[in-house]
């Protein structure tokens, strides 16, 4: 079988248009990933785009936005995820008894429930869903303890 000009030619445009297609949906995917990464839409106006920067709550650059019982809050919740790293641990330890292991649940349900009860109605919802997340994989470990899934 001889190939022929056309066939290659033929060949030729597809292999171009394919190209002219991904080039384009490359851009498309850039485009999308900037406008998601910047979070806002794109407004263009008179072929000038505005950029608005949005401070993540997370950075230290929001965490000086933060009122002072938001930082106490925050001292507290990572002194409660120590407490919660603590129990997890003594979980794996063999020579922790169930009793030592419950008594520091206890410890951290009781630092858990003072927390809560501290945290005001105009602290950051990020602060509270992170509060709120403790309390429930909490009440989800009293559940196993009292239906004995860490028996020895």
């Amino acid at each position: 079988m001889k190939i022929q000009n056309e066939q290659l030619a033929a060949l030729q445009r597809q292999q171009e248009a394919k190209q002219k297609t991904t080039v384009q949906d490359k851009n498309l995917f850039a485009n999308l990933l900037n406008e998601k990464l910047e979070g806002q839409p794109k407004t263009e106006t008179a072929n000038e785009q505005i950029k608005v920067p949005l401070v993540n709550q997370l950075t230290p650059t929001g965490m000086s936005l933060q009122t002072n019982s938001e930082a106490q809050l925050m001292n507290r919740l990572d002194n409660l995820l120590s407490q919660w790293e603590n129990y997890a641990g003594q979980l794996d330890s063999p020579q922790k008894s169930l009793r030592d292991i419950y008594s520091s649940f206890q410890n951290l349900s009781s630092d858990l429930k003072q927390t809560k009860a501290d945290v005001s109605p105009e602290t950051h919802t990020i602060l509270r869903d992170v509060l709120n997340e403790i309390e429930v994989l909490a009440e989800t470990e009293k559940i196993k303890i009292n239906r004995g899934d860490y028996l020895v």
